[in-house]
């Protein structure tokens, strides 16, 4: 309700009056409170209400760390970490045309002056007309272009009042500003450095193998609504029984990097230590299933945060429950091509698998027969467990062997970082007339990216075979569908 306008109706007054509504983009009325009038200009910015020292900022928080393995194989590590101010909303200027509402409050009396609804000028300031006694001003903005702060305060209310709260949605980026005490000789008062009374949150994904899209969500995440009182500038989340989903997705148009940012998405912190679900949706257009941690964590309101989220599988990158001839386009079909030429090296499927000598260094570091291995699932839909750990790339040693009698499998294989895991996916036989693959659980047979020096007109490939009781560099007919698979760690 408009309080009813007290100013002395001379027309030269009602001049003035319009003139200094029209500046300040102003629809709301006053109280007289006896003197004249002066224009403010503040200089606009967003920012946090800590200290903008960056080290002792640094400090505040002690990045959380969460890591889970999951049956398939998959590990994923998220790093929950509080962003410095070089990374943080205080290095993002307030755009010009963003709407604040300004509360002015009389200082001597504790009243509500004025409520104007103001907009960030093309120089990145807010003008504001106060009277010429001590005032303070209150702003508040949802950080938006396009819309303004609505309030049930009225001028001549009470600057302590509690019973005028705004109820707000999540999905408002809730920022408030309040001055100190402007004397009667004050014109300018600096900056008006924003607090942001909800927080933000995004991921930045980390994936080896090249990354051009993900989706992600954070379930569990926050209130719908909070309760903000805006002259104490105090927040409360209004719990409900369920909460909201947040959504977090990045993408590039053009190629794929190994680092990916999410948008950054606002949502109202619980005020305790809550366990938060993360779910991988999507990665490259693929969609995930059961891909999801549990995060444990107490988040600050106004804070900006990202959580750096890793995925990388034990199970071996390129493995798939397809099976190949050597070098074959496509996976096995009765009667399909099985390679693409009869000499030298691959060119198509095989192409990034390892080289005869490699797998030699493969079995002179180590490799261990597990039967409960990471879960993964042959071509008949079953869920297995056995197969072959062995060292990545980066850890292979010098030593080369032909042929080794594998260990058993314990408990550092299946924890360490530096192991991978092989199922032992069987092979569709010689001369096979359907895809009925044979041994899936009891062995493995993986190509090599060369063909054997035989001659012949069938001129063989190499491959690891591998059983609990032998693992081997053989030489197979290309006609066999075997497993593929690459190293890139």
């Amino acid at each position: 309700m408009k309080t009813k306008e007290l100013l002395p109706v001379f027309f030269t007054n009602l001049l003035f009056l319009l003139v200094l509504l029209s500046s300040c983009s102003d629809n709301d009325q006053k109280v007289n409170i006896g003197n004249g009038t002066r224009m403010l200009t503040f200089s606009v910015r967003e920012g946090f209400d800590e200290t903008s020292n960056e080290s002792s900022r640094g400090l505040e928080e002690t990045p959380d760390t969460t890591y889970q393995r999951l049956k398939d194989g998959t590990i994923l590590e998220a790093v929950v970490e509080c962003d410095k101010i070089a990374d943080s909303r205080a290095a993002e200027p307030i755009a010009a045309g963003t709407k604040v509402l300004a509360i002015v409050i009389d200082a001597m009396n504790n009243l509500v002056y004025r409520i104007h609804e103001l907009t960030v000028d093309d120089n990145g300031q807010l003008s504001c007309e106060v009277p010429d006694t001590y005032v303070r001003v209150i702003f508040y903005s949802y950080n938006s272009l396009y819309e303004m702060p609505t309030t049930t305060l009225e001028a001549g209310d009470w600057a302590f009042l509690e019973t005028k709260n705004n109820t707000e949605n999540f999905m408002r980026d809730v920022m408030r500003f309040e001055t100190g005490t402007i004397g009667p000789d004050d014109t300018g008062l600096g900056v008006v450095l924003f607090k942001h009374l909800f927080t933000r949150m995004r991921v930045r994904m980390y994936y080896s193998t090249g990354l051009f899209s993900f989706n992600t969500s954070l379930t569990e995440c926050s209130s719908v609504y909070a309760e903000v009182d805006i002259l104490s500038g105090r927040m409360e989340p209004i719990v409900p029984e369920i909460y909201v989903s947040m959504g977090m997705s990045g993408a590039v148009s053009q190629g794929s990097q190994t680092i990916l940012d999410s948008n950054y998405s606002i949502f109202i912190p619980r005020n305790d230590v809550t366990e938060y679900d993360l779910h991988i949706a999507e990665i490259n257009d693929d969609l995930m299933t059961n891909k999801h941690m549990r995060i444990l964590k107490a988040f600050r309101p106004g804070y900006s945060y990202t959580i750096h989220l890793r995925m990388r599988k034990n199970i071996i990158w390129g493995w798939t429950s397809d099976y190949y001839r050597w070098d074959a386009v496509e996976p096995f079909e009765p009667g399909s091509t099985p390679f693409s030429g009869t000499s030298g090296s691959a060119s198509h499927s095989c192409q990034f698998a390892p080289s005869p000598e490699e797998i030699q260094r493969i079995l002179g570091s180590g490799v261990f027969w597990d039967d409960k291995g990471p879960e993964w699932i042959g071509y008949d839909g079953r869920v297995y467990t056995t197969g072959l750990w062995v060292l990545k790339k980066r850890m292979w040693g010098q030593a080369r062997s032909v042929s080794v009698t594998p260990e058993e499998a314990t408990d550092q294989q299946r924890n360490s970082e530096d192991y991978i895991f092989l199922p032992a996916a069987g092979m569709i036989p010689l001369g096979q007339n359907c895809i009925c693959p044979i041994a899936v659980g009891e062995n493995g047979n993986y190509w090599a990216n060369t063909l054997s020096n035989q001659e012949g007109s069938d001129n063989p490939a190499y491959a690891l075979h591998f059983t609990p009781e032998k693992a081997e560099l053989s030489e197979y007919s290309r006609y066999h569908g075997f497993s593929l698979w690459q190293f890139l760690e």
